[in-house]
């Protein structure tokens, strides 16, 4: 069994904010959450980091790729 290799949030870079999942470290547990749109008030949208139950992820301090078996992915 493979180890996780948990990236500080200050060194995500910009590409993994395409809609794929990306697992973060949270309030002591892993969650899985993608990049995505929000409406806030009436007219006006934002993005920010979406957890699969549909809320905001809020104090994730690490994240990692999630990627196929025996595939590597560079940051």
């Amino acid at each position: 069994m493979g180890r996780i290799d948990w990236i500080p949030m200050a060194d995500m870079p910009e590409r993994l904010k395409d809609g794929h999942d990306v697992l973060f470290w949270s309030d002591d547990e892993s969650v899985i959450a993608l990049w995505d749109r929000f409406i806030d008030g009436e007219d006006d949208i934002y993005e920010d980091w979406a957890t699969r139950k549909g809320g905001h992820l809020i104090g994730a301090t690490h994240f990692a790729e999630v990627n196929a078996p025996g595939i590597l992915c560079a940051v």
